[in-house]
């Protein structure tokens, strides 16, 4: 099998175990020929005929468009080239509302906008990040295709390291006030009254370090819908964090409460949970342990391209990570 994956992939090194560079990991560990195509630093021009070149001689079995920007070159090279018995692949890891579908979700705030034609009939096989979307996309989409595929963790760069742990709670991500990512700094300033927070915005790290250094991982997606897990919530447990994760509907079907992560409701329970857990240490490294021990089992690129593989084929229909 050879698979030609258009995407960011010129990024592969700007920090361990990058979206990216997972998927291509995870490809030779399956021994599938994967030809990586960086859409990033060349033109449109330059693009159309370097990937067209690429097709050619290659004869790829599968595209996998990893980037929105992929899918207009997709669409102008289908329209130029005749390409046989190749399956196409949309992996969309950030949702979009689509356009002229009413839905039920971000009914109060402004989100990135889809037009149906972005994919109608672009794509074979379409797996998106938001498992309570794919109604949403069936129907702008017009195809029974949407499945539920989220991101994962790269084992060889995403574990445990044997170093002192430093930090009582860590939260690395955006702390500005933008779409998702509403009170952070009020739970942070909340927090701050039980225990002193590691907080690194906006900048890269060495992510297992950092956590490894840490004996609480704090998590503050705010989109609670079905299936609503962000790359963080695997990365955390790859890195075999304790975390410390806002509830989502579905979240008992990816983990055990207080056996791979904590969740936690409101602001009250996760204080509580904090001071439990900064008190008892035997506790909190078993849940470091398994919760490695997971990610590591169920929630690699491994994992997911095996299991968008199997559904392409028409081997399955379900998602391999529920426990």
């Amino acid at each position: 099998m050879k698979v030609l994956a258009i995407g960011l992939y010129g990024r592969i090194n700007t920090e361990p175990g990058y979206h990216w560079d997972g998927q291509l990991r995870a490809f030779k560990q399956l021994g599938i020929l994967c030809i990586p195509f960086d859409i990033e630093s060349i033109s449109d021009i330059d693009t159309m005929h370097k990937l067209s070149k690429l097709i050619r001689k290659h004869q790829p079995d599968i595209i996998l468009i990893g980037h929105k920007k992929g899918l207009k070159i997709w669409s102008d090279i289908k329209k130029n080239i005749k390409i046989n018995n190749c399956i196409s692949v949309y992996w969309m890891c950030d949702g979009r509302k689509v356009e002229g579908v009413k839905s039920p979700y971000f009914t109060k705030v402004k989100e990135p906008i889809m037009a149906p034609s972005d994919l109608k009939g672009l794509v074979d096989f379409v797996f998106i990040s938001d498992a309570y979307r794919i109604d949403e996309y069936r129907v702008g989409f017009e195809t029974d295709n949407v499945y539920w595929m989220p991101q994962a963790c790269t084992p060889k760069f995403m574990h445990k390291i044997t170093t002192k742990e430093i930090y009582d709670i860590t939260f690395a991500g955006s702390i500005a006030e933008t779409i998702g990512h509403e009170g952070r700094q009020n739970i942070i300033k909340s927090i701050n009254n039980v225990c002193k927070v590691n907080v690194i915005n906006k900048r890269k790290i060495d992510t297992p370090m950092v956590y490894s250094q840490s004996k609480l991982v704090l998590g503050m997606s705010n989109f609670n819908y079905y299936l609503t897990a962000s790359n963080r919530f695997f990365v955390g447990m790859g890195c075999g964090a304790c975390m410390m994760f806002p509830y989502f509907p579905g979240i008992d079907l990816l983990v055990e409460n207080k056996k791979h992560l904590v969740w936690w409701h409101d602001i009250d329970e996760l204080k509580a949970n904090i001071k439990y857990y900064l008190r008892n240490n035997d506790e909190r490294k078993e849940i470091q342990k398994n919760a490695e021990i997971l990610a590591h089992k169920r929630h690699t690129y491994v994992n997911r391209i095996q299991n968008m593989l199997d559904i392409i084929d028409n081997k399955t229909k379900d998602f391999y990570g529920f426990i």
